[in-house]
Formats: structure tokens, sequence, C-alpha cells
């Protein structure tokens, strides 16, 4: 990465952060501070995660509460009024987050006045953040493997009415009882309808998704599982970091903004992403997954 590219990444930063902090009584959300960075969603969510460790609407809610202690401690405003004030829909919102943050509910801080400040301060990038982007790329590995034998289990789902965290809850438990895994982590995959796009896909797609391991052969399936073989071939593998609710946004910098730029277009094979053994689970803020989503070269 070019000294060039290093600095833009931490000026955008900066300027992300100085957008929220301009912000706070605003209202904000992610399309938001994405435009004003001049990321995709995706980028601002991998550099976020990458710079904090924490969201960016994480961040946002930190930095409000941080900055409604002042008016605590200085004004006679009610607690409703400061936490209207700072976009908390309601004071038991406000309540809730403030306990979360500093331990406490703002009425005691708010007692305990100026012998009890605990903030948390606008974030300034470091030297350690600017050297820790040198290597950061935003860019896939482009992968070409051999066809890989899984056992699981699938259900049909969509957006709408989403099965997903059902169907992991229940293969979780069962999962030791298959035989030659090769503990290679979770294969979460999704069966590609070749008449489907990115842009047709909605809320109400109905489509099969599978939770699965690796496995050296499909002998002794366990009952009420299936085998499955993932084709071998090329393949993008991207990463996302933080809590699933951020998953969209990296599927629309993938098929809405790289594929589309890319020498690569969709090959009829399954996409899926690979949680590792230690996967922080789906609403953890540096949660990984690596996202595999096939390819093959235009034309």
């Amino acid at each position: 990465m070019s000294t060039a590219t290093e600095a833009t990444h931490a000026q955008r930063i900066e300027k992300t952060l100085d957008f929220i902090e301009r912000g706070l009584k605003d209202p904000l959300n992610l399309d938001q501070v994405a435009e004003e960075a001049c990321y995709s969603k995706y980028h601002l969510i991998r550099l976020f995660g990458e710079v904090l460790g924490e969201t960016v609407m994480d961040y946002i809610r930190k930095r409000r509460i941080s900055a409604s202690t002042k008016e605590l401690i200085a004004t006679d405003d009610s607690i409703l009024s400061i936490a209207l004030t700072y976009q908390f829909e309601s004071q038991e919102a406000y309540t809730r987050s403030f306990q979360q943050v500093l331990g406490m509910p703002p009425g005691k801080y708010r007692r305990k006045g100026n012998r009890h400040q605990i903030r948390t301060d606008r974030y300034t990038l470091s030297p350690d953040n600017i050297k820790d982007l040198e290597n950061f790329s935003m860019e896939p590995r482009i992968v070409e493997v051999a066809e890989r034998k899984l056992v699981g289990m699938k259900t049909e789902t969509c957006l709408m009415n989403n099965q997903i965290p059902t169907l992991w809850k229940t293969f979780m438990p069962q999962r030791f009882a298959i035989k030659n895994s090769l503990l290679t982590g979770f294969f979460a995959v999704h069966e590609r309808d070749t008449n489907a796009t990115f842009q047709s896909f909605t809320p109400a797609t109905v489509y099969t998704s599978w939770a699965t391991i690796e496995v050296s052969s499909h002998e002794q399936i366990p009952e009420g599982m299936e085998a499955r073989t993932l084709s071998g071939g090329l393949y993008a593998i991207f990463i996302h970091k933080g809590p699933a609710q951020n998953f969209k946004a990296t599927m629309d910098f993938i098929y809405g903004q790289w594929l589309p730029n890319s020498p690569y277009e969709m090959d009829n094979r399954d996409q899926f992403e690979i949680m590792a053994e230690d996967y922080l689970g789906p609403q953890h803020p540096e949660a990984e997954e690596d996202v595999w989503v096939p390819i093959r070269l235009r034309g």
C-alpha cells in the first residue's frame, strides 16, 4: 500500500470522526457516515473495526453517552430532555445504554457530580493505527480450490423470515455425531439460484441455507443430516468483520461494487462462509468470517 493510500485512509477516518462529533445531537445512520467518509458501508465497517475494534453505530452511541454527561453535571435539564437531545428514543433506552457504557444509571451519575466524571472521549488515530493500516487491504484473495465434502443440515429461509439462527442452534449440539471431521471450521452454504441476480434478490426471496462442517468422506452420515459437496474452482474470498447485522453491507459491496468492476463474473456454484472454530458469534463486534464467492473470468 502506497504512502498516499495510507494517508487517504487516515484522513478519511479522521474526517469521519469529526463528522460524528458534529452530529452527536443529530440523527445519524450508517449510510450518512459512509457517504461522508467516501467509503462504501462495507469499507467503512472494515476500517472502523480494524482501527477502533467496534462498529460505527456502537462508537456513536458511546460518544453520545459521553457527551451527555457534561449536560447531566452542568445543567438542570431533565434526563428525558437530555436523552432526546442525543437522539435516544426514550429515557428508558438512554438509561439502558448509559448503564452499559458507564456502569451506572444517569441519575446516579448526576448525583455524584464532578466526583465521578468518567467519559469516552473522541477517538484520535495513533501512530500504531496508521501502521496497522499499512497492510490493510480491501481487495479479496483470489484462490482456486478442489472440491470439499461437507455434512450438515439445511433449511429454507429468507430475510423476512430468517431461519438461519434456528438452523445453527439445532446443528451445533449435534455436530459431534459427525464422523471424519477435518476441523476446518463451520461452513454456512447458500444454494445459488442460477436465475437470480443481485438486483432481483429481495427480502422475500426464498433460498436454501446449510449449516455444515467439512469431512474427509461421506461415510456414516448421522440421522437427520445430509451430505453436500462444494464444487472446486475459482473463488474470491472477502472478510466480513463485525456482527451479522452488518452483513448486508458486505454483500452490497461484493455484488454491487466489486464484482461489476472486476474482470470476473459469478459462476454457477455455491457461495459460502467459513467461521473458525473460535468464532466469536453473530453479535460480537470483532467476529470474523470468510465469505467465499464463486467466480470465473468474463467472456
